[in-house]
C-alpha cells in the first residue's frame, strides 16, 4: 500500500453478461439477482459475482438487481443499487456528502429517471417498486437507472478516483478501514474511544499503528 496510490478495480469475468440467458423464473420476475465478492490486495480490489435465485441469497451478502425493463428491451440497474455496490467493494460507508459526490459522477452516464407520473416510465416503476427484498431501491418516490451494459465502466470510473483504500489486520482477524484523509484528528479518535468502549479496538494497540494510511477522496471531476 502507498500514499496516493489510485484503487483500481478488477472484474473476473463478463459482467454484462449477467443480463443473457436468464431462467424461467427471473423472467417472470423481471430481475436477475447478482451476488458479488471482494478481496483487496494492496490498491487493487478484485470482485467476482455469479447469478443467484431469491433463497440461495445469503444474510450480509452482496446482491443487486439486473432489472428488466420490458419496454426498452434491456436490463437496468438502479442508483441506489449502484452506490450500495460501491460502498461494498470499497469496504467503507459513505457519507451523505460522498454520496451526493458519486451521484454528480454517475450523471456522466446520463441516467434515466423512472417515475410513477411519466406515461413511458410509469409501469417500470411499479416492476421496481414491487421487489421484494433485496430492495433496489430506499423509499417509494423517483429512482435513477442506468442501463446494466455501463455498470463495469461505471464502477471501475468511481473506484479509480478513490486513493488504495486501506484494510488493516487488527487482532487476529479483526478489521477496519481508515477513513478519509478529510476526517480530523479528534474525530478519529472520538471513534477510537467508542471501539475501545465496546470491547472492539485491542487493548494495548497503539492508534498510530492501526490507523494506517487514509482514503483520499478525488470525486469532483468528471466521470467521463
Amino acid at each position: 500500500m502507498y500514499p496516493n496510490s489510485k484503487a483500481t478495480l478488477k472484474i473476473d469475468g463478463e459482467l454484462d453478461n449477467m443480463a443473457e440467458d436468464w431462467t424461467r423464473d427471473e423472467w417472470e420476475a423481471k430481475r436477475r439477482l447478482v451476488q458479488f465478492r471482494r478481496s483487496q490486495s494492496g490498491s487493487t480490489i478484485t470482485t467476482s459475482f455469479k447469478a443467484i435465485a431469491p433463497e440461495e441469497r445469503t444474510p450480509h451478502s452482496i446482491c443487486i438487481s439486473c432489472i428488466w425493463w420490458e419496454e426498452k428491451q434491456e436490463c437496468f440497474v438502479t442508483s441506489v443499487d449502484t452506490i450500495y455496490l460501491l460502498e461494498s467493494l470499497v469496504a467503507v460507508r459513505f457519507t451523505v456528502e460522498e454520496k451526493n459526490r458519486i451521484r454528480r459522477n454517475l450523471e456522466g452516464f446520463r441516467p434515466l429517471t423512472v417515475s410513477k407520473a411519466k406515461p413511458e416510465s410509469e409501469e417500470f416503476f411499479k416492476v421496481i417498486m414491487g421487489f421484494p427484498n433485496p430492495k433496489p431501491r430506499n423509499i417509494e418516490k423517483d429512482v435513477k437507472v442506468f442501463p446494466w451494459k455501463i455498470l463495469a465502466h461505471a464502477l471501475k470510473k468511481i473506484i479509480g478516483k478513490y486513493s488504495a483504500v486501506c484494510k488493516l489486520l487488527v487482532d487476529g482477524g479483526r478489521t477496519a478501514y481508515a477513513r478519509s484523509q478529510r476526517v480530523r484528528r479528534r474525530r478519529t479518535l472520538r471513534l477510537w474511544d467508542r471501539a475501545e468502549a465496546h470491547g472492539i479496538a485491542p487493548v494495548g494497540v497503539k492508534l498510530s499503528n492501526i490507523i494506517g494510511l487514509p482514503i483520499r477522496h478525488d470525486l469532483n471531476g468528471p466521470v467521463a
